[in-house]
């Protein structure tokens, strides 16, 4: 069962309110924009647990909270964990981070056998999230993508057990936590898809409160 680390907060101003979660952008906004870097062999059941928990938030209220937007790596056509191809909406190079069309939450993909080596343009795109206060999320090893771009050093994070010791060793500054579930400031991290579901849910409380969750988990 996915668990909640003790380290579940989003620091005092965050508590005070749901908005400063996100980054400034205009009161007439719309929904909120969720991008999935979806890598080569990516957990589809992580990742579907994830949208559905949006798709569903979609469906609880008169209008969307949520867009949510896929990109590969290099193509967009990215083979998942099953072998099923998946149509991305956009490849890396195409993600905005700035402008009317800027994402607001990126959340990166993994699964059992994507390549844990560094991707140097996405290493950049997340380094350039963290700079503008983008919400940054892992799915089962995703978080080894945010440890190449360094955005967590001295920070908690969930990760698939089977990818521990690497990221131990890899990653000297970054702690890796027991827990299926970390939810850090601004970086929310989960090593399956149980975890995933509950990752997204927790994004979404934050933004929407108890009422909205409590709407989804009745109908998922």
């Amino acid at each position: 069962m996915s668990q909640i680390s003790e380290k579940r907060h989003f620091s005092h101003r965050l508590r005070d309110t749901n908005s400063a979660f996100l980054p400034a952008r205009p009161a007439s906004t719309g929904p909120v924009r969720v991008g999935f870097i979806l890598q080569p062999h990516f957990s589809m059941m992580a990742f579907t647990a994830a949208v559905d928990a949006l798709v569903t938030a979609n469906l609880v209220q008169a209008t969307p909270l949520f867009g949510f937007t896929t990109f590969g790596l290099n193509a967009t056509t990215v083979r998942s964990d099953l072998a099923i191809d998946i149509s991305a909406n956009a490849t890396l190079d195409e993600l905005v981070l700035e402008g009317e069309d800027a994402l607001d939450v990126l959340i990166v993909c993994g699964g059992f056998r994507c390549n844990l080596n560094e991707h140097p343009p996405l290493s950049q795109k997340l380094k350039t999230a963290a700079k503008r206060q983008k919400v940054l999320g892992g799915l089962w090893n995703g978080a080894v993508a945010l440890a190449h771009a360094g955005v967590l050093d001295h920070l908690n994070c969930a990760m698939h057990p089977d990818n521990h010791a690497f990221a131990r060793e890899r990653f000297p500054l970054v702690q890796m936590s027991p827990q299926t579930m970390v939810v850090e400031a601004r970086i929310l991290t989960s090593a399956g898809p149980n975890s995933a579901l509950e990752m997204m849910l927790a994004l979404i409380e934050r933004l929407h409160g108890t009422d909205t969750v409590r709407a989804i988990r009745e109908i998922l």
